[in-house]
C-alpha cells in the first residue's frame, strides 16, 4: 500500500497543477496527526485510517480550488465539523482569511486546537449556527464551502447571502 504521503502529494500535485511545498506537506502531517489524535474523544471524521483521511478528505477537499473564484480573499467554511474543506483549502491558499463556522463546541474546541496547533494567520472559528450571526458574517465573503452541512434546500439560500 502506497504511503498517505506520496498519495497525498501525488493527489495534490494533480489538482494544483503544482507540487506540495515542504511546509504544506508539513501542515498536511501534523493536521493529520490531530485528526487521528482527537478522533480517538470527539468522532470528528469517519475513520482513523492515514490513506482513507488523505484520499476522502484532504483531497477531495483541494478539488473546490476548481470552482472556487479568482482572486479569492476570503472564505467561509460553513458547518466545519473537523475544518474541511476549510483546513485544507487554507493550507495551500495561505492568502486567504478563512472562517470556520461551526456550531458543536467539541468540533469547536478541536478547530480553535488545531488552528494554533497548525499555526494558520487569519483563520478563526464562529462556535454558533449561521442564523445567529448572519448579521456578523453577511456579505463578507468571496465564496463559501461545505461538506454535509445539511439540507441543500435550506443551506444554499442562507449560504447565498454570505457572499459579496
Amino acid at each position: 500500500m502506497t504511503d498517505p504521503r506520496v498519495s497525498l502529494a501525488e493527489g495534490a500535485r494533480e489538482i494544483l497543477g503544482r507540487p506540495l511545498s515542504q511546509r504544506e506537506q508539513s501542515l498536511f502531517d501534523k493536521y493529520l496527526v490531530l485528526l487521528i489524535k482527537w478522533q480517538k474523544t470527539h468522532r470528528l471524521v469517519g475513520s482513523i485510517d492515514p490513506h482513507w483521511i488523505v484520499e476522502n478528505l484532504f483531497l477531495d477537499s483541494l478539488l473546490f480550488l476548481k470552482v472556487l473564484p479568482s482572486p479569492l480573499r476570503t472564505l467561509l467554511d460553513l458547518g466545519s465539523g473537523a475544518g474541511l474543506p476549510g483546513i485544507p483549502l487554507k493550507i495551500v491558499r495561505g492568502e486567504v482569511e478563512l472562517v470556520l463556522v461551526e456550531s458543536r463546541r467539541k468540533r469547536v474546541s478541536f478547530l480553535s486546537s488545531a488552528i494554533r496547533d497548525l499555526g494558520l494567520p487569519h483563520t478563526r472559528v464562529v462556535g454558533r449556527r449561521v442564523e445567529d450571526v448572519m448579521d456578523e458574517l453577511e456579505g463578507r465573503f468571496d465564496a463559501v464551502v461545505m461538506r454535509c452541512a445539511g439540507d441543500p434546500g435550506k443551506v444554499m439560500p442562507v449560504a447565498a447571502r454570505l457572499v459579496v
